[in-house]
């Protein structure tokens, strides 16, 4: 790869103060790995990311980990997904670094990445450390550059080992395109921004394969630009090849035959979902079908540690479940059964809580049918966008009370495929007073929504976390 173009009105001076900056990087990282290091096998080659080797274990109780924000992979049954935002200062200044971990439930790392920008790239640096890269794993690269056809700024995919790097299809091109998560693994791109490539149909690509290193750099005219590094083992955890349930809410990976690959054993199933508090003594409402089939259930109320809850009651024909547990909430639903056409909603939930924010999802939307699917009269459609995840949530009219508990959403993408239109935003709540309902047959005591004043969507979107929970079941 030819260096980056500098343009006139970048001085040689500021040039030259750029010139190392990837090398830097790198250097930092191998020297953090140097202490911890000792002791693994000799022989094999450690594929290495900010100091942590796949195979190594994470320390769980240091303080590096407790920065990260972790829960159950959505994607990946029996594995955790860590994730860290940091504003760091560098040589040339603040830059934003993201640090991903996906670990087995006994601590050990099957993935790690980074991803900094900006980063900052002299004449020669990206060739150097591809070269550096090859001499550590005593191995040639493979490399990947943009479509000829492409104008935008000059970047190049690396990789070394047996990971492979297959073209996104196109239904996770379609989710991406539509705003969703594609559902389909480890991802990497040109670009380090999966929206932006679908959009200018670049390449996206599916890790697999098995154990090996990618990196990524993307470069301006000027030599700034973003860097990506990641170590992957793909043969210890399944990609997955179908999501079930999507409709409903939750999401779990589904092995094909065609194309599994050996997981560790024993094999443990994780679920996750939302809820909300409907009573003082700490009674949890949510759908029956995140729960179902749990060996144990564990409730997260905001940065409280975790406590161990179990079902009371259930009704499957509505998909309502009553958890019991010993929290004591700081805010609670209050039904209101009446609801108009048109009427202002919002929800809070946790959707794709190895991704998104661990600390909760508030969206906002209106009632656009007072049923559901097939004049179901027992729910209501709403354009609150929801994602796989939010199911058991609560559903809030403007004024606070609780107008519905999200149950599901429309298949977008199988409608894509099957009629070749895209709906958005076509939602579904169970109704407040089916929730009454349910509510009245265990002898829960609640209280009545009936709040008046419009609040303000900060205020409404504090009332909302205050009363929601995250379901983690196994």
């Amino acid at each position: 790869m030819n260096p980056p173009k500098i343009s006139p009105n970048n001085p040689d001076k500021t040039y030259g103060k750029r010139r190392h900056a990837v090398a830097a990087i790198c250097t930092l990282a191998l020297s953090i790995v140097g202490a911890s290091s000792q002791g693994r096998a000799e022989g094999r080659t450690q594929y290495i990311v900010d100091g942590l080797a796949l195979g190594d274990p994470v320390a769980p109780n240091s303080a590096v980990y407790r920065e990260y924000r972790c829960r159950p992979s959505e994607q990946f049954s029996s594995f955790i997904w860590c994730r860290r935002h940091k504003t760091e200062n560098g040589k040339f200044g603040e830059f934003t670094s993201v640090n991903s971990i996906l670990h087995s439930l006994n601590w050990t790392t099957v993935y790690v990445s980074r991803f900094i920008e900006p980063a900052f790239f002299g004449p020669g640096d990206v060739d150097r450390e591809i070269q550096r890269l090859s001499q550590r794993f005593d191995a040639g690269p493979r490399t990947l550059q943009p479509p000829r056809w492409w104008k935008g700024s000059q970047s190049i995919i690396a990789y070394w080992g047996d990971v492979t790097l297959e073209p996104l299809d196109a239904e996770g091109r379609a989710r991406i395109a539509a705003g969703q998560s594609a559902q389909s693994g480890i991802l990497f791109d040109f670009l380090g921004d999966f929206g932006r490539s679908e959009k200018e149909n670049l390449p996206i690509f599916q890790l697999g394969g098995g154990e090996g290193y990618v990196w990524g750099a993307r470069i301006d005219e000027n030599g700034k630009g973003a860097l990506r590094m990641t170590a992957i083992d793909a043969t210890q955890f399944v990609p997955p090849t179908a999501v079930a349930r999507l409709e409903t809410g939750r999401s779990v990976g589904k092995d094909s035959p065609e194309t599994a690959v050996p997981a560790p054993k024993p094999k443990i199933l994780l679920s996750s979902g939302s809820g909300f508090f409907v009573s003082n003594d700490g009674h949890v409402l949510t759908n029956n079908h995140v729960i179902e089939d749990c060996n144990s259930i564990r409730v997260f109320m905001d940065t409280a540690a975790p406590v161990e809850a179990r079902a009371i009651a259930r009704d499957s024909s509505n998909d309502l479940a009553l958890l019991a547990t010993s929290l004591k909430p700081p805010a609670v639903a209050a039904p209101r059964s009446v609801l108009r056409l048109g009427e202002a909603v919002a929800a809070f939930g946790y959707p794709h809580a190895d991704i998104l924010a661990t600390s909760g999802n508030f969206t906002q939307g209106s009632v656009t049918a007072l049923v559901g699917l097939g004049d179901d009269s027992r729910y209501l459609q709403m354009s609150v966008p929801v994602q796989a995840g939010n199911s058991g949530g609560p559903l809030l009219d403007q004024n606070g009370n609780l107008v519905g508990i999200v149950a599901s959403k429309l298949n977008a993408i199988k409608v894509l495929i099957d009629s070749g239109d895209l709906p958005q935003n076509v939602n579904f709540a169970l109704k407040a007073s089916v929730v009454e309902n349910f509510l009245d047959s265990n002898r829960i005591k609640y209280v009545m929504g009936s709040a008046t004043s419009a609040l303000k969507s900060e205020d409404l979107a504090d009332q909302a976390r205050s009363m929601s929970v995250f379901i983690l079941c196994k």
